[in-house]
């Protein structure tokens, strides 16, 4: 496995940990910690280690000589920017699940 794979596995764990905090268990934490400091630290180190994969990707990609490897590259972008708009938009796709709008 490459060191990009590796963080690749780790961005994702932290995508689904950024979504668990982002849910209803404010009360269950929130006694030892500050949710919300946690939550937006999380989503900062996903968001930074997503740039970081951007980057690397990036890199592979214009080193490459292989067809294939440039489409892995271009793969491991697209999948990067889906996870970060996932991190991003965690928080309020969570409050419209658990606090539906009513009229």
């Amino acid at each position: 496995m490459s060191i990009s794979g590796d963080i690749s596995k780790l961005f994702i764990l932290l995508s689904i940990v950024s979504i668990v905090f982002s849910s209803g268990c404010d009360n269950l934490v929130n006694t030892f910690i500050d949710v919300s400091d946690l939550k937006s630290e999380v989503a900062g180190l996903a968001s930074s280690l997503g740039l970081l994969m951007i980057i690397i990707q990036g890199l592979h990609w214009i080193i490459s000589d292989q067809p294939e490897t440039r489409d892995e590259c271009k793969k491991g972008i697209i999948y990067v920017l889906l996870a970060l708009i996932m991190v991003s938009s965690a928080d309020m796709i969570v409050g419209l699940l658990y606090n539906p709008v009513t009229k």
